[in-house]
């Protein structure tokens, strides 16, 4: 799956991918654009970029990271350098 096609791994940056509220419909008809990248030209979807990410909403929203549950609004996010290390290699 490519949420956020353009993000770089090692940049310093946290990359988001914001769906506003859509019809079933619409949801079943564009899930094939989560596989080639092209889920980001929808009109409904929004990508921001940075190096700490605050969320907040008059409702609560609820968050999803890797197929966990975080909770609900207010959250925040920043990013720790050097903190994790990723091993990239080619099969």
């Amino acid at each position: 799956m490519k949420q956020l096609p353009f993000a770089i791994p090692d940049d310093g940056l946290m990359d988001v991918t914001l769906i506003k509220k859509a019809p079933k419909w619409m949801v079943i008809r564009y899930t094939n654009k989560l596989y080639d990248g092209t889920l980001v030209d929808l009109p409904i979807v929004k990508t921001f970029q940075g190096k700490a990410i605050r969320i907040r909403s008059t409702s609560k929203i609820y968050l999803e990271t890797d197929g966990e549950s975080l909770g609900h609004t207010p959250f925040t996010f920043e990013i720790l350098p050097k903190a994790l290390s990723v091993v990239v290699g080619e099969f």
